[in-house]
């Protein structure tokens, strides 16, 4: 699944069982992507916690330049 898959299962969710609230919790790179694509798919509140994950240095590095791109892509779509 993807990031965006994601957000759109939560949506889904959120409007089958009526919820009103979420709470995301991803990895401490990536929060601010997650919370705009899961807001783009409901009305409801979206509270996102982050979790730290272990990693090396290249890791790390590889993570935020792959977040970096999501968050580019997220910023030119506006579809859930």
């Amino acid at each position: 699944m993807t990031t965006q898959g994601e957000a759109r299962a939560i949506g889904r969710l959120l409007d089958e069982h009526g919820w009103r609230s979420v709470t995301v919790v991803s990895s401490s790179y990536h929060p601010a992507r997650a919370r705009v694509l899961v807001e783009r798919c409901t009305d409801a509140a979206v509270a996102v916690k982050a979790a730290h994950p272990q990693a090396s240095v290249a890791t790390w590095a590889q993570y935020i330049g792959h977040e970096l791109g999501g968050l580019v892509e997220a910023a030119v779509q506006d579809a859930c």
